[in-house]
């Protein structure tokens, strides 16, 4: 590799803004091959340029990532140094403008310089580096171009590699494992290739990625040839085609499982093992890098530390062997749903599965969404409130809150100030109505004020007419007592009358 005058501008990048009002990750078994660029825009965000702990905010490297419109940015790391080499500049573009590039001075052999490249949710860092967002990327291709006269590159190998065969003449690169754990060092012989071209096929190597979002490669060299300035070229650019590619698979990404649990009202679930079930074909999965995204907003995000809440549902808490809770915020119920991710030790990324919690507010074992009698009270859930009004958990104008919690709902009312419409909660103890064993909170139960015939002596000892050890239900979730379901009547909701509990069984 030769020493080059820089001959293309640089064309300045106008960042596009895309609204991310709903991102759902998705991994098939078709990768959409992304093509991220380094059109040398990059922007000092973090530490001082040029020098290990820099960090570069390179935006808008990719704008329709994993075959959709999702807006890419990157951060750009100098990790360490080997040594006492000198970036001349981090990205001195000679030969492709959307190729990384940098221009590194070598004093003696065996120094190199760390580079981590990390793919987040654009606009995700631009406040603070802290808040940046993961994003991997589904399917990609790093190329290192024109590594020759025993230069090398260590790269950590999530899946797979490409030469352009295992051996001279066909290839110029030996591979063997690398210093850095879980990396494989693609040496060069001492041999130059004349320019940088992709047509050197011998002096490339392929590194081929899925589900990573992280990208970390040292670039050094091996001869004691002082001062030389060394210009590497860097794309994933898809420009290189080998005609009979010597491939090999180093990892493959772990696989998890979708999951499902119930959780009593207002009360926090059991702990639930996210990765029960899960698999490595390397037996290599981190679980302390578990990661929890809102399905309805992808800047949402929660991990071992950090808690996930989701307005209106509640809070996951996850810890790092893939435990998590689930804590309902007061009166939820309903599903709660929560994607969530796992990576090995080779940074990729597992597929993205589903955490459901459905509420089973009665504890009969039909969660609530279902249950045509959610405290079976042997009245139907329509019936305890209001004709005309909507279902308190449905959601009508499609904005992600129930109705019974959502100020805009036509004719909101919400007398003390607990989020929940007082319509369907008649005595304001912050439990809906069909939720409720006493909704007017006049010390009889409901079940017992209702049209049927049922006295204090046909309920259990949880006030209602079965609950998780007496009585039973259908699978609608109905109490199979004879005279259930009952109708309502004007003392379920009238706290002055509670005649029906002091009425004498005939």
């Amino acid at each position: 590799m030769k020493i080059f005058i820089r001959f293309q501008s640089i064309i300045k990048q106008v960042r596009i803004f895309l609204c991310l009002c709903l991102v759902s990750f998705s991994f098939g078994n078709t990768f959409a091959q992304s093509q991220p660029i380094f059109p040398n825009t990059q922007v000092l965000i973090q530490g001082t340029a040029n020098q290990p702990g820099a960090v570069y905010l390179v935006e808008d490297v990719e704008l329709t990532a994993n075959g959709g419109t999702v807006d890419v940015d990157a951060l750009l790391s100098i990790v360490s140094f080997t040594g006492t080499p000198t970036i001349n500049s981090i990205d001195n573009t000679q030969f492709v403008q959307d190729r990384f590039e940098p221009e590194i001075n070598y004093d003696t052999a065996e120094e190199a310089v760390r580079w981590r490249i990390q793919f987040i949710v654009a606009g995700s860092a631009d406040s603070n580096i802290a808040n940046a967002i993961p994003f991997p990327l589904e399917s990609y291709t790093l190329e290192i171009i024109d590594l020759d006269a025993e230069e090398w590159a260590e790269v950590i190998v999530p899946f797979s590699y490409e030469l352009a065969g295992s051996s001279q003449p066909q290839s110029i690169i030996t591979a063997a494992s690398g210093v850095i754990p879980n990396s494989i060092r693609f040496t060069s012989a001492n041999i130059t290739d004349a320019g940088v071209s992709t047509a050197n096929t011998r002096s490339i190597v392929k590194v081929n990625y899925k589900n990573v979002s992280v990208v970390d490669f040292t670039l050094g060299r091996n001869n004691n040839d002082p001062n030389t300035l060394r210009n590497i070229s860097v794309g994933f650019l898809g420009e290189v085609v080998f005609g009979s590619p010597f491939v090999v698979q180093v990892n493959n990404p772990p696989v998890v499982t979708n999951k499902s649990a119930t959780t009593i009202f207002n009360n926090p679930s059991a702990s639930i093992n996210l990765l029960a079930g899960s698999s490595d074909i390397e037996n290599n999965i981190i679980p302390a890098s578990i990661f929890l995204v809102d399905p309805n907003n992808p800047f949402n995000i929660g991990k071992p530390g950090t808690p996930l809440v989701i307005p209106n549902e509640g809070t996951f808490v996850v810890d790092a062997t893939g435990n998590v809770v689930f804590t309902p915020v007061n009166g939820f119920t309903g599903i709660a749903l929560v994607n969530f991710t796992v990576e090995d030790a080779l940074g990729a990324t597992s597929n993205v599965s589903v955490l459901t919690i459905s509420t089973d507010f009665d504890g009969d074992g039909i969660i609530d969404s279902v249950d045509l009698d959610d405290d079976n009270d042997g009245i139907l859930d329509t019936d305890e409130y209001a004709s005309g009004l909507p279902d308190p958990s449905g959601d009508l104008d499609s904005d992600n809150i129930p109705n019974y919690f959502d100020p805009t709902a036509p004719g909101f009312v919400d007398t003390n100030g607990d989020g929940i419409d007082d319509r369907y909660d008649y005595d304001l103890d912050g439990i809906l109505n069909q939720l409720d064993i006493d909704s007017d909170n006049d010390g009889c139960p409901d079940a017992v004020e209702a049209a049927g015939s049922f006295v204090l002596a046909d309920l259990t000892s949880s006030n209602n007419l079965a609950d998780t050890d007496e009585g039973s239900v259908g699978i609608n979730g109905v109490p199979t007592n004879v005279g259930s379901p009952q109708g309502t009547t004007a003392a379920v909701l009238n706290s002055a009358d509670n005649s029906a509990c002091n009425t004498p069984p005939q």
